[in-house]
């Protein structure tokens, strides 16, 4: 064999070799661009989702928002119907002492001329009945003087 076939040989496998690699670096190189579009198409899905949610916590933000005004109008409105309903509790707890006095004061009259009708003198019948209406409880008492 002649020394032009041998390089040539030599040339041709390298070219074979060459061209191996060309395929297996081009198939190579397809899965790349085969995954870059992969990952553009991930990447967009990704950009589109992230604006969805930046306009959803913008949503939420705006609802907690309007939420949290209504709750402070409403914790406003209740603080002033507290306050209305603890002066009213307190005048009618007035009201409610000045009664109690009043219907003392008029069931000692009634009794006093009671007594005077039945001709019993106010001193001995007072004591039994102002002894009794001190053993009893206030809430016995108030019940009494409810009815």
């Amino acid at each position: 064999m002649s020394f032009d076939i041998i390089l040539d040989l030599i040339v041709i496998s390298c070219l074979g070799a060459t061209i191996a690699f060309a395929v297996r670096l081009n198939k190579k190189l397809a899965t790349i661009y085969k995954s870059r579009e992969e990952i553009q198409a991930f990447l967009n899905q990704f950009t589109e989702s992230m604006s969805k949610a930046d306009a959803s916590i913008k949503d939420l933000r705006g609802v907690g928002e309007s939420v949290f005004k209504s709750a402070q109008k409403e914790m406003d409105d209740a603080r002033a119907l507290k306050d209305d309903l603890a002066f009213l509790n307190e005048r009618g707890e007035e009201l409610a002492e000045r009664l109690d006095g009043a219907i003392r004061v008029a069931r000692t009259l009634y009794k006093e001329l009671e007594d005077r009708a039945a001709g019993v003198s106010p001193a001995a019948s007072n004591a039994p009945y102002y002894e009794e209406e001190a053993s009893q409880p206030e809430l016995v008492r108030q019940l009494k003087n409810v009815r």
